[in-house]
């Protein structure tokens, strides 16, 4: 076999190992990463054992774009929605590695786990210390 049909051979077992390799459904647990971005409302927060829900027409907003993210909370004053006073409006960096978001804010970071999200569903779960006591949290919003 001439040297030239050689490495045509190669470069094309080569490709095709790379194109299967490749495969688009690699990672299919990792959900589309253009879901995340857009304005979530917060319906529950579960920390430890307690449960707390709320309407999501007046409570907490998660705003994520491509690269930041901003929270805005809000509550219902004599029949009105108002956003809670003293807030920054100011967005902060985050990380998106496959189902892991590292949310950087003034003061720290938190790192959740993506354990679902549609293009209306956005659930995330975080362990922390606080006090020295560790604690589950579990993050519910609607689009």
């Amino acid at each position: 076999m001439t040297h030239l049909k050689l490495m045509t051979r190669f470069f094309s077992i080569l490709m095709v190992a790379l194109l299967v390799g490749c495969s688009s459904d690699d990672d299919a647990s990792s959900p589309e990463p253009s879901l995340l971005i857009g304005e979530w409302r917060l319906v529950s927060q579960q920390v430890d054992e307690t449960l707390y829900t709320f309407d999501p027409s007046c409570s907490g907003i998660l705003d994520i774009n491509a690269t930041s993210y901003r929270v805005t909370y809000y509550s219902e004053n004599d029949g009105t929605c108002e956003p809670l006073p003293g807030q920054s409006n100011a967005y902060f960096d985050y990380v998106r590695n496959g189902d892991t978001i590292e949310f950087d804010f003034a003061g720290g970071t938190s790192l959740f786990t993506i354990t679902t999200l549609t293009e209306t569903t956005l659930v995330m779960e975080e362990d922390y210390m606080e006090n020295g006591v560790m604690h589950h949290e579990v993050e519910s919003y609607t689009k």
